[in-house]
């Protein structure tokens, strides 16, 4: 729980039971392989799965990032810990944005609203160029014009 939650509140406690969802789903893995080795070679295997394992399993990006960079990776909100996507408020609720995938899309939404700046720049097409941007790509996400920036991904989107 020390990653979860925002900075400047106390940690919290990730929604329904992941020990069991996250075991779950390597048990569904486990399940898959053992019935292709018995269709294989005529005999399953004996699945051991353990709920701590697949706690820990979860954790590999602070692991991970302590043993390589030396670094103890800290809560950051609607952050995730490579900047890979983001959980942003709007008017309808939190949206997910991974601003890696489809960059010309939200690009070409935030130019319809407005909100694009420098983003139209053939610079920022580049995701190298990008990771080093995005708190300015963020700043320009949350401080877009009314209606909130999400609008354009629910409108536009559906």
């Amino acid at each position: 729980m020390f990653v979860t939650g925002s900075p400047s509140s106390p940690p919290l406690k990730p929604f329904g039971e992941q020990s069991y969802l996250t075991a779950s789903l390597f048990a569904a893995v486990g399940i898959l392989l053992a019935l292709r080795r018995r269709a294989q070679r005529g005999r399953g295997e004996h699945l051991d799965l353990s709920l701590q394992e697949a706690v820990v399993s979860t954790l590999d990006h602070v692991f991970v990032r302590f043993f390589y960079e030396r670094v103890i990776p800290n809560r950051r909100g609607g952050t995730s810990w490579n900047d890979s996507f983001f959980i942003l408020p709007c008017k309808d609720g939190p949206f997910l944005l991974a601003p890696f995938q489809q960059w010309e899309t939200l690009v070409e939404w935030m130019e319809s609203d407005g909100m694009a700046g420098d983003l139209v720049e053939q610079k920022y097409r580049g995701e190298d160029y990008r990771v080093t941007r995005m708190d300015h790509i963020l700043h320009l996400l949350e401080s877009g014009p009314e209606p909130t920036p999400g609008r354009i991904f629910l409108t536009q989107a559906s």
